[in-house]
C-alpha cells in the first residue's frame, strides 16, 4: 500500500471552490424559495383582505333602504318624520351629520388629491378625528334595516309601537336589536315611520312596547295604525378608507367602518383606496342608464345598483422589481413605491330597490 501525503494546496483550492459554488447554489435557492414563499403569504393576505372588504361592503349595501316589507324609500308627510337635511338636526329623533337623513338608502362621497371633501359638516364631525382620510377615495353611507327585528303585535298609538317576540330583554335592556335611543322603522308593506325609542323596551308576555317621544297624529287610520307588517332597526354605516392617526409604527392604510354615532373602528388593514360608481333604476324613458361617480348623482333615492372597486396593499415596501401600475376607476394608477397591490371590483343590486 502506497503512503497517503493529503491534499495539495491546488486540490485543496479546487474543493474548497466547489463548495463555495455549492453554498452560493444553495443559499441562492433558499433565498428564492424564501421570497416567493413571503409573495404567496403577502398575496393570500391581500386576496384574503379584498374578499372580505368587499363581502362587508356589499351586506351592507344590499341592505340599503330596507325598511320591512316595503320596496321603496321610506314615505314622507305630516305625520311622519319631516326631513331631516331641511329642517337639522334631525327634527324629533336629534340626529346630526351622516346619521339623519332615512329618505336616502345610500348616498356617496369623495375625497379628492387635496384633500377637499363634499360631507355635509366636515370629517371630524361626520367620521371622527382619530385617523387621516385617504386622499382620492370614496365614501359610502349606507342606511336601512338589519334583518333582525320583530312582527306587530297589534295596533300603535300616537307614541307606543307595540311588537311580538320569544325573546327577553338582555343585560343591555335591548331586544331583538332595539334599545334605548335606537333608532327604527315601523312598516306594513304600504307606508312606514321611522321614530327613535326614548326609553329601554319592555315585554310581557311575548308583547314588546317602543315608547317614543315623536306623538304620532293619527290622520287616517288605513294608513296611520299598523294593524301588520313589522318593526325593524335600521342603522346608519359608512365605509371609507384611512390611516390611524396614532400608527405606533404602523402607516399602513385601513378601510374603516362607522356605524350610526359610534366611533369609527379599523376593520381591514392593506385597504388603500375605495372608489364607487351609481347606477339609477332604469325607467322607459332611460332603459340603460350609465354608472356614475357620486359627484354627478342627482337622486340618491333612485339608486339601484353599486359599482365598489378597493384596492389592497401588501405589507412589503420592496415586494416588487419596479413600481406596478393599476386601473382605478376610469384611469391608470402608477405609485412610486414597490408595494403589492391588487384591485377587487363587485357590482350590487339593492335589496328593496329592485325585483
Amino acid at each position: 500500500m502506497r503512503n497517503q501525503f493529503g491534499l495539495s494546496l491546488v486540490e485543496l483550492m479546487i474543493s474548497v471552490t466547489l463548495g463555495l459554488l455549492l453554498m452560493a447554489g444553495v443559499v441562492q435557492m433558499f433565498i428564492s424559495s424564501n421570497r416567493v414563499f413571503g409573495t404567496q403569504q403577502d398575496l393570500s393576505r391581500i386576496q384574503e383582505t379584498g374578499r372580505l372588504g368587499v363581502e362587508f361592503i356589499g351586506r351592507d349595501l344590499r341592505m340599503a333602504s330596507f325598511s320591512g316589507c316595503r320596496n321603496t324609500v321610506i314615505e314622507q308627510g305630516t305625520s311622519r318624520i319631516a326631513d331631516p337635511l331641511t329642517n337639522p338636526p334631525g327634527n324629533s329623533l336629534g340626529l346630526v351629520g351622516l346619521h339623519r337623513n332615512f329618505t336616502e338608502g345610500l348616498h356617496g362621497y369623495s375625497i379628492d388629491s387635496s384633500g377637499g371633501h363634499d360631507l355635509p359638516t366636515g370629517i371630524s364631525t361626520d367620521l371622527g378625528s382619530s385617523f387621516t382620510v385617504a386622499r382620492d377615495s370614496d365614501i359610502i353611507v349606507i342606511r336601512g334595516g338589519n334583518e333582525r327585528g320583530m312582527l306587530v303585535k297589534k295596533v300603535n298609538t300616537a307614541t307606543e309601537v307595540y311588537g311580538y317576540s320569544d325573546q327577553s330583554l338582555d343585560t343591555n335592556n335591548c331586544i331583538e336589536g332595539l334599545c334605548n335611543n335606537s333608532i327604527a322603522v315601523v312598516s306594513n308593506c304600504r307606508n312606514g315611520r321611522v321614530f327613535k325609542l326614548s326609553t329601554s323596551p319592555t315585554i310581557t308576555s311575548g308583547e314588546v312596547t317602543l315608547t317614543h317621544a315623536d306623538s304620532w297624529i293619527v290622520t287616517d287610520p288605513s294608513n296611520d295604525i299598523y294593524t301588520q307588517g313589522s318593526i325593524t332597526p335600521i342603522h346608519t354605516i359608512a365605509y371609507f378608507v384611512a390611516t390611524s392617526a396614532t400608527p405606533l409604527g404602523n402607516t399602513t392604510p385601513s378601510l374603516w367602518q362607522k356605524i350610526d354615532n359610534e366611533p369609527a373602528v379599523e376593520i381591514l388593514q392593506g385597504v388603500e383606496r375605495l372608489g364607487l360608481l351609481y347606477m339609477v333604476k332604469p325607467t322607459a324613458s332611460k332603459p340603460n342608464p350609465p354608472y356614475e361617480v357620486a359627484a354627478d348623482v342627482d337622486t340618491w333615492d333612485l339608486i339601484s345598483s353599486v359599482q365598489a372597486e378597493i384596492v389592497v396593499r401588501g405589507d412589503k415596501p420592496f415586494e416588487l422589481d419596479s413600481p406596478q401600475s393599476y386601473p382605478f376607476r376610469t384611469g391608470t394608477i402608477t405609485p412610486t413605491d414597490r408595494y403589492m397591490r391588487k384591485v377587487f371590483k363587485a357590482t350590487f343590486s339593492l335589496r328593496s330597490r329592485n325585483p
